[in-house]
């Protein structure tokens, strides 16, 4: 069952969230990385403070539950990761830009992860899906999600963003970021 995330979901989300923790110092070992690129990974970007206070402040903040275990989340929220005149970002569609900074019917996936146990149940296409009406009924038009490929590319994420129709709209070009040697990310959207 799919419903809105409250406090009190805060710790098994956590817990899902610590699992897939993409480790900084661990990326230049090829077995790590590679494992990581298998099985997707989170940028720890926030500390537990914060992401406890998205449970109760995101636009929408689901989780997956069965049988009162917490096996997923989704968290969609208005943030704009990148700088509007970076120059170490080529944008594929100029249109798509202006949404993506100044558009009021457009928003951002931030996270969405599923309990590695319960991984290849469909949990994350039906965490999307049951927030896609609700973000239609919000008046969003389109929603936008970061993709990390450098160091490592997450290799889920692409395939689970193509799976569901989003289509590339930026990419942002090496750079030291977030700990990480040569960062790199790629901006999809898809229209709602």
């Amino acid at each position: 069952m799919i419903r809105q995330a409250t406090i009190k979901d805060f710790k098994a989300i956590e817990k899902i969230y610590q699992s897939h923790l993409l480790d900084p110092q661990k990326v230049a070992q090829p077995d790590y990385a590679a494992k990581m690129q298998k099985s997707g990974f989170l940028l720890d970007l926030s500390d537990a403070t914060e992401r406890q206070k998205r449970v109760e402040t995101s636009q929408l903040f689901k989780v997956y539950e069965e049988n009162g275990q917490v096996f997923g989340f989704i968290d969609i929220n208005k943030e704009i990761y990148f700088p509007e005149e970076a120059d170490n970002i080529v944008w594929f569609d100029q249109q798509r830009k202006q949404e993506y900074f100044h558009g009021k019917n457009s928003t951002v996936l931030h996270l969405i992860a599923v309990d590695q146990k319960a991984t290849s149940k469909g949990i994350a296409s039906q965490l999307l899906q049951g927030c896609l009406e609700d973000l239609k009924k919000q008046g969003m038009g389109y929603l936008f999600s970061l993709i990390v490929f450098g160091p490592v590319t997450n290799c889920p994420s692409l395939v689970f963003h193509h799976k569901h129709g989003f289509e590339r709209v930026s990419v942002a070009q090496p750079i030291d970021l977030f700990g990480f040697k040569n960062y790199q990310s790629l901006l999809f959207v898809k229209k709602l």
